[in-house]
């Protein structure tokens, strides 16, 4: 998800994701934008994110970290 989402945000910095505890192991994961992806990023254009029955999750968390990390509008 990390990956996929980096090329939403602009190149040269990390923007939070998310969280996983893990419960079983007693850690917690980080996620975070990537600072370069190879190819273009997808800025200042609108983002369509269709979703399936199995594919909800992520589509929702990318759409969610997106929307909280732009600026007040």
């Amino acid at each position: 998800m990390a990956y996929w989402c980096s090329y939403f945000f602009p190149e040269g910095e990390s923007v939070h994701l998310t969280d996983v505890y893990r419960r079983t192991a007693g850690q917690t994961q980080q996620f975070w934008t990537l600072p370069y992806v190879p190819g273009q990023r997808y800025l200042d254009r609108p983002v369509y994110v269709l979703t399936g029955p199995v594919a909800l999750d992520v589509a929702y968390q990318c759409a969610l970290e997106r929307i909280s990390s732009s600026p007040a509008r």
